[in-house]
């Protein structure tokens, strides 16, 4: 409703695609300017009350927006603005609610539960239209910005009565900027995450032209209030029924599989849309397009909760959702208006089927497969450190793991090292290396350093039980079988005054 009566709301107060266009940009770059403080808040935080808080901001949010349309003040830049500040709320409420999914359900119900939960958001994307529209009728799209704040309210009460079991640690809190960069290193050092990330950006160039451009159908085709939303209850209807027939499909289709085909689908939507000028084939085309869009969605939903473990949940889907697939979304808007401003809606639509379509080949690249098996479950299998740091602050910390092998075996086991060089990264080291010692050729010496001795003890709770499958395949090589030589040193300063009183 607050998209319908957002979009609706701008063309009654201009005519200009790009600023209708920019009303999904408004609503979706808070989305990627706070993708990462809003993942580390949810990993840090409680979540539940950053549900709560959120969902207080946005309701405010629509309320001033409410009452400036029903007073008659309403400009271009107030809408905005407004629908900005909604955007920041919905930007950190968004990686919390998402990574709050391993906690309800098991990770073998992940994929249902994703595909649920993105028919259940389609659900009310194609009730909400068709309300929104009858709203904009009896009172205008002020009716609509209340009713989505009376619906906050129900989500703040719903978030109140949850009774959600924290457990505890013994750790000291993640700082905000610590967390954001562990976020980062984990999506850089995670290929399988990485692979989805580039996934997810070859999609969403081409398919955020729908988003941007239906609005400016409502001028093209002579729509009311109520025609116009309908367009987008087709397009949401469309997801609806998908829903109903994904779990058979997933049975027969593996995720590339199914995610490519719905990418070719929603391209030749798209297309239509651009060639086809009556009423009733656009909404079918729109209906077909929401199908493909959820069967996307929801599988790239799926499986970034399943490649991501759960200390770093709310980062990742914070990384994933957030700052590619809705920041993508938001330029994708700007853009396609941009096209739309000089080529017209047609045409716009028309490219960005191509573009779709083009995206499918080094999108081949990029497989998915494999992510699904891995086990992220905490493996508790590092054994504990036999030094204590003075101060979980303490550092930088240095760790080096010693390996005796047999030189014959060495560039098989600096091929299984690599595999330990990435999990390294990924659970919090910002360096790595692999030294040899020169006068003994079986002899090397992994190093890798954090940032501080709480990072480190962090670092045993974050190994996953792939992780130590990727350690014992490199200390297989070891001669004898044994256990490699660990040691941990901490950064040590000399002090200025006594540096100075040892000068000349």
């Amino acid at each position: 409703m607050q998209e319908v009566g957002a979009a609706w709301y701008m063309t009654s107060l201009t005519t200009s695609p790009v600023l209708v266009s920019f009303v999904q940009f408004a609503s979706t770059l808070p989305l990627f300017l706070f993708a990462l403080p809003a993942g580390s808040l949810g990993d840090i935080v409680d979540r539940r009350k950053i549900l709560i808080y959120t969902q207080i901001s946005m309701l405010a949010s629509a309320a001033v927006l409410s009452v400036t349309a029903f007073a008659g003040r309403g400009n271009p830049f107030n809408l905005l603005v407004l629908t900005f500040l909604f955007g920041v709320g919905n930007a950190i409420y968004t990686p919390a609610s998402q990574a709050i999914m391993p906690e309800i359900v098991e990770r073998c119900e992940i994929k249902s539960a994703a595909t649920l939960n993105t028919a259940g958001v389609n659900i009310s994307g194609a009730i909400g239209p068709v309300l929104a529209g009858f709203a904009i009728s009896l009172g205008g799209p002020a009716l609509t910005f209340l009713l989505n704040a009376v619906s906050l309210l129900m989500g703040i009460v719903v978030a109140q009565r949850w009774k959600r079991r924290v457990k505890p640690n013994a750790l000291p809190v993640e700082r905000l900027v610590g967390s954001i960069k562990i976020g980062l290193r984990f999506a850089r050092n995670a290929p399988v995450f990485r692979s989805l990330l580039v996934r997810t950006t070859l999609f969403i160039v081409g398919a955020s032209a729908i988003w941007a451009l239906i609005p400016l159908l409502r001028f093209e085709m002579g729509l009311n209030a109520l025609t116009f939303a309908l367009l987008y209850a087709s397009f949401c209807a469309g997801a609806v029924v998908e829903s109903f027939i994904q779990p058979m499909v997933r049975r027969k289709w593996s995720t590339d599989t199914l995610t490519f085909a719905s990418t070719a689908i929603y391209a030749m939507a798209t297309l239509v849309i651009g060639l086809v000028h009556n009423y009733y084939y656009l909404a079918v085309a729109l209906a077909i397009g929401g199908g493909a869009w959820l069967a996307i969605v929801s599988s790239y939903n799926a499986s970034a909760q399943l490649f991501a473990p759960s200390w770093v949940q709310a980062r990742a889907l914070g990384v994933y959702f957030l700052l590619v697939f809705q920041g993508g979304l938001a330029i994708g808007c700007v853009v396609w208006g941009e096209v739309a401003e000089f080529t017209g809606s047609s045409l716009a639509f028309i490219l960005a089927g191509v573009v779709l379509m083009a995206c499918l080949i080094p999108a081949s690249w990029f497989r998915l497969a494999g992510g699904e098996k891995l086990d992220l479950s905490p493996s508790m299998k590092w054994p504990a450190p036999t030094v204590i740091a003075e101060t979980p602050s303490d550092g930088p910390v240095m760790v080096t793991v010693q390996y005796k092998i047999d030189p014959e075996n060495a560039e098989e086991f600096k091929r299984a090292m690599d595999a330990v060089r990435l999990e390294r990264l990924r659970d919090g080291a910002f360096r790595w290396e692999l030294y040899r010692r020169l006068d003994d050729p079986g002899l090397y010496q992994e190093v890798f350093v954090l940032e501080s001795w709480a990072e480190h003890e962090r670092q045993h709770a974050r190994a996953t039980q792939t992780d130590m499958v990727a350690e014992n395949r490199a200390r297989a090589f070891i001669v004898g079988g044994g256990e490699p030589t660990i040691s941990h040193f901490t950064a040590e300063r000399a002090r200025r005054q006594g540096a100075e009183a040892e000068q000349p």
